[in-house]
């Protein structure tokens, strides 16, 4: 769990839009329905990184997942960035055929180790981005 200055510091940067971005999907009564943050990727710097994607259960199905892709996929482009990636755990199938209708495709696999102890093993997915 991140401490709250984590999520504060989270929220201004994004606010600001110059590093990174948070996209939140919202419904017709300005529920909250998911998520996702958007930045260049720390590691490479063409690419951009799609992270904290979340849609609420009930909003599943509906495009939302959609929408938030093509918002950060939208950001990322207009930062510079050729390419947009994310990382999904391949248990997670639902999340990865999203993923696809959303124009990602798989680039790789990876095992990794997270810091409370698990090993993940994840697709790496991509986008290109116009």
């Amino acid at each position: 769990m991140l401490p709250p200055e984590r999520w504060q510091e989270w929220a201004e940067l994004s606010a600001a839009g110059v590093s990174q971005r948070t996209f939140v999907l919202v419904d017709s009564d300005d529920q909250s329905l998911g998520l996702a943050l958007v930045r260049p990727d720390r590691e490479q710097p063409a690419p951009a990184e799609l992270l904290a994607m979340w849609v609420a259960p009930e909003a599943r199905g509906s495009g939302g997942a959609q929408r938030l892709c093509d918002a950060c996929a939208a950001w990322a482009a207009a930062k510079g960035s050729r390419e947009l990636h994310l990382s999904v755990v391949l248990s997670n199938a639902a999340a990865r055929r999203a993923y696809e209708r959303a124009g990602f495709r798989v680039q790789r696999r990876e095992l990794w180790n997270s810091d409370d102890g698990r090993t993940l093993d994840e697709f790496i997915m991509a986008r290109p981005l116009a």
